[in-house]
């Protein structure tokens, strides 16, 4: 025959083939291709943050052989989505990789990502769409007061915050400093309370 065509099975990653054609007279024609398989789509584990608010740090953990790439979408439908490749990604498996964002653009809205894996085959997975709320300015303390009777010390902290988690205090003059909780919510922009303080001079941030 001039031609042919029949399915053969090979193995999964880098394949060299060596063709040989043969005429009756004994002569011989070689030819060698190499082609790569790879029938399995990459998986996708996890995603992070997966609930909450987004401060521009992405991460995905995956599992993948023979990655081409791996890509980061974000946005929203008011300031547009965006798709960045991230870099450094490894083959292999429940590998972790990221990216810091700028969401600047998008601060105190809510926004939506996914991630995209690809391999070297065309093979692709995309996650799940995760919507988060976008806070990235830090709290702004505007006034600080103090008042002391005896032991007792009230504290009148001024806040500007919209996504307020906690205000929290620490005693450096402590044997052993540790953070405590002074409010987990504002009224009027205001933590106010009082806490009991041993007697001597005290170092608080």
């Amino acid at each position: 025959c001039s031609s042919g065509s029949k399915p053969r099975n090979f193995n999964e990653g880098e394949n060299n083939i060596r063709f040989r054609v043969t005429d009756h007279s004994g002569n011989e024609m070689f030819r060698e291709v190499k082609f790569f398989i790879d029938s399995k789509k990459p998986k996708i584990h996890k995603v992070d943050p997966k609930s909450g608010f987004a401060n521009g740090v992405f991460r995905t953990q995956y599992t993948e052989d023979n990655l081409k790439r791996i890509t980061l979408t974000y946005g929203n439908d008011i300031g547009g989505m965006i798709s960045t490749n991230l870099t450094g990604c490894l083959s292999g498996e429940k590998q972790w990789c990221g990216k810091n964002v700028s969401l600047v653009n998008y601060n105190n809205q809510e926004i939506r990502y996914f991630f995209t894996v690809i391999d070297n085959a065309g093979n692709s997975v995309q996650s799940r769409i995760v919507k988060l709320d976008v806070d990235t300015q830090a709290p702004i303390i505007r006034n600080l007061n103090f008042t002391i009777e005896e032991e007792k010390v009230e504290f009148i902290i001024n806040i500007s915050e919209m996504n307020l988690d906690s205000v929290e205090y620490i005693d450096n003059s402590d044997i052993r400093p540790k953070w405590k909780r002074l409010c987990s919510t504002l009224k009027n922009e205001i933590c106010k309370k009082q806490i009991t303080l041993k007697e001597g001079t005290h170092n608080i941030d």
